[in-house]
């Protein structure tokens, strides 16, 4: 249900939060987690840490998120491959 994985979420990031920062790691969605997904770990996040910092990447664009993130890493296949192209 949607109540566990906030409760999943949350429980995560009590974990989680003293290995991530906008200066040391910053995790991101990949399959299976989504926007929802994000914005509980960050909620958690802010909640431990009171900070509003580039902890997390994915957000809601109503968290601080970007408006180009659910195309972002197809964009930056593309960029590294036209890339490989050109030195080989």
């Amino acid at each position: 249900s949607d109540n566990e994985v906030m409760r999943f979420c949350q429980s995560f990031m009590t974990e989680l939060q003293r290995h991530v920062g906008a200066d040391t790691d910053v995790p991101a969605g990949d399959i299976g987690v989504g926007a929802r997904e994000i914005g509980y770990l960050y909620g958690q996040y802010k909640r431990l840490r009171n900070e509003f910092t580039g902890v997390l990447t994915g957000k809601n664009v109503k968290w601080g998120g970007s408006f180009i993130r659910p195309e972002a890493t197809g964009y930056g296949a593309v960029y590294f491959l036209e890339e490989m192209c050109k030195d080989n």
